[in-house]
């Protein structure tokens, strides 16, 4: 994207200001999102990059977090979410997030 720099700060913010601490982002560029039961379906008005988000938090700020994506200017559908809990920490997950978003060309 030309504007991947930006939207990864984005992210960051995003996750920052709702308790999330962002562990890893890997974007992959130039590969096609899954669109299976996807709501958008690919165009040649828009492209797309897929991305992964390793993460960490409590489960409210997870809720707060994907509550946040869903406002963002930006479309982003998730479509992978998995958690799973450390047994020394309650309410403290460890996450990893598959999604995709689009921009016009």
């Amino acid at each position: 994207s030309p504007d991947s720099g930006v939207w990864l700060i984005n992210l960051r913010n995003l996750a920052s200001q709702n308790g999330i601490l962002l562990k890893g982002v890997l974007m992959e560029e130039g590969k096609e999102p899954t669109t299976q039961g996807s709501s958008v379906e690919p165009s040649k008005n828009f492209e797309s990059f897929v991305f992964s988000i390793s993460a960490s938090g409590k489960y409210s700020s997870l809720i707060s977090f994907l509550n946040a994506f869903e406002k963002s200017r930006r479309l982003i559908e998730i479509d992978n979410l998995s958690f799973s809990s450390d047994l020394g920490k309650e309410d403290f997950y460890e996450y990893t997030i598959k999604a995709h978003t689009f921009w016009k060309k």
